[in-house]
């Protein structure tokens, strides 16, 4: 049997377990409540505020709206007061504007400053001066197109325009170059989209401005590549229920773009459909009929004796009556309401036309 080294102390049998790695887990835990405590008690200490995010310079066209964002931290929660800087580099208090974004809307031309600041009980901070500047609208200069006209509408047929033939395409393309007064524009478009897009904005400005046009509404157009820089745009206006159709001649050479209202073809009125008064008429006429069918029946068919019986008997008596009163007016009720449809859509019809 193995004797015990003089250096290592004996064992004791039967004495119980050290505590020393409990004590060392109670400690620790004593040590981290401190230090969480420790923790929570720098958070509440008051502390200014600090931005960790400033506002930054925004660049818009005129009309656009934008807004500036800023966010601050401290002990207590900081409010946000919004300043615009003037020439003098004063700060203008904006009513009203105490959130952590500002909404700047109807901006017009030129430079302006912002600044925001932060501010509790343990101090104020404020943000970088933000610059919005605002640019100029590309506007479209072009000369007045020949003079405006109203559609005829001499016809119920939409005709669209086409090209047959190669003497049609060229005598389309002298008439241009004789008779398309110079509605120029220098603009540099990337495609037919973008082309078709400018004519018609052009169309908008130009020609439905006019007194007999001013009502009228674009209602499609569409624009086709020809021959050359030569295109043909198909036009079509609504003026309340009246559709009118005509072709526009366009030519763009690279820079500039010259357009012109041409070939109106059997452009015509058009009283479009309402389904709302259609199907109306259509109850009133079910509503008429049934109503005449009900009448016919009790005051023909409807026996006001019993079965096997010479006598009347009043109650049956009454549901013929009843019945003949309900199908009159069922007849009368259905026939107005048919009649006052049909009227409003014949009123639509003549003024479409």
């Amino acid at each position: 049997m193995k004797k015990p080294s003089p250096s290592e102390p004996a064992r004791d049998k039967g004495k119980a377990p050290s505590l020393s790695k409990q004590e060392t887990v109670a400690q620790i835990a004593e040590e981290n409540r401190a230090y969480f405590a420790k923790l929570d008690a720098e958070k509440s200490l008051p502390q200014p505020p600090r931005f960790v995010i400033e506002p930054q310079d925004q660049r818009i066209t005129e009309g656009e709206a934008t807004r500036f964002t800023a966010k601050a931290e401290g002990v207590p929660k900081p409010t946000y007061q919004w300043f615009v800087v003037d020439r003098d580099n004063n700060g203008v208090i904006l009513s009203g504007e105490t959130h952590p974004e500002l909404v700047v809307i109807n901006t017009t031309l030129g430079i302006s400053r912002y600044i925001v600041s932060a501010s509790n009980s343990a101090g104020d901070a404020q943000s970088r001066v933000a610059t919005l500047s605002v640019e100029a609208k590309r506007k479209l200069t072009v000369s007045s197109p020949s003079p405006a006209y109203v559609i005829p509408a001499t016809s119920k047929t939409h005709a669209p325009y086409s090209v047959k033939s190669d003497e049609e395409i060229e005598r389309q393309r002298k008439r241009l170059a004789l008779d398309m007064p110079p509605n120029q524009n220098q603009l540099q478009v990337s495609g037919v989209a973008d082309l078709e897009f400018q004519v018609r904005e052009m169309i908008k400005s130009e020609f439905l401005k006019e007194p007999s046009t001013a009502s009228a509404k674009i209602k499609s157009f569409s624009l086709v590549k020809e021959v050359g820089n030569k295109y043909r745009g198909f036009l079509e206006l609504q003026t309340g229920q009246l559709i009118q159709t005509a072709g526009v001649d366009v030519v763009y050479d690279g820079r500039n773009i010259i357009w012109k209202i041409v070939d109106v073809q059997n452009a015509g009125g058009k009283s479009e459909s309402n389904p709302f008064l259609e199907n109306v008429a259509g109850v009133g006429g079910l509503l008429f009929f049934g109503g005449i069918a009900c009448t016919v029946y009790f005051f023909q068919f409807y026996s006001t004796a019993n079965p096997g019986s010479d006598y009347v008997n009043l109650e049956r008596l009454n549901t013929r009556q009843d019945g003949i009163i309900i199908g009159v007016g069922a007849c009368l009720v259905g026939l107005i309401v048919f009649l006052v449809c049909v009227f409003s859509m014949a009123l639509n019809q003549r003024r479409a036309s």
